[in-house]
């Protein structure tokens, strides 16, 4: 779990925006929905990669899919959804400061400069 949240930090950053700024504009993403399916067991010290995406939005809920690979087999999916909150209020639209960054974020990392 706490690999999926960084990754998630770690891709808002590469979009131009990183977590504590977005927070700096009173705006929060918190996870509202986690299902995560296992495939094979991890070890401690095995090696994973983590691939995230995220597609745009439906209705309210910002939707991740995130696969976590070792040596190249599929460990393990998660389904994330989270909401964006302006001082703890869900916001029905992407905030003009944050337009472009959620375009960028959606695109995934090609995209991002």
């Amino acid at each position: 779990v706490g690999w999926l949240e960084e990754a998630r930090v770690e891709a808002l950053a590469a979009a131009g925006l990183g977590y504590a700024a977005m927070c700096d504009l009173g705006i929060e993403m918190p996870v509202v929905s986690m299902r995560i399916d296992y495939r094979r067991a991890l070890s401690h010290g095995d090696r994973v990669i983590l691939e995230s995406e995220c597609a745009a939005p439906k209705g309210v809920r910002w939707p991740w899919r995130c696969r976590l690979l070792r040596d190249g087999h599929l460990v393990a999916e998660a389904a994330v959804e989270l909401v964006m909150l302006r001082q703890g209020r869900v916001l029905r639209s992407v905030p003009d400061q944050l337009v472009d960054v959620m375009t960028r974020l959606r695109q995934g990392p090609s995209a991002n400069p």
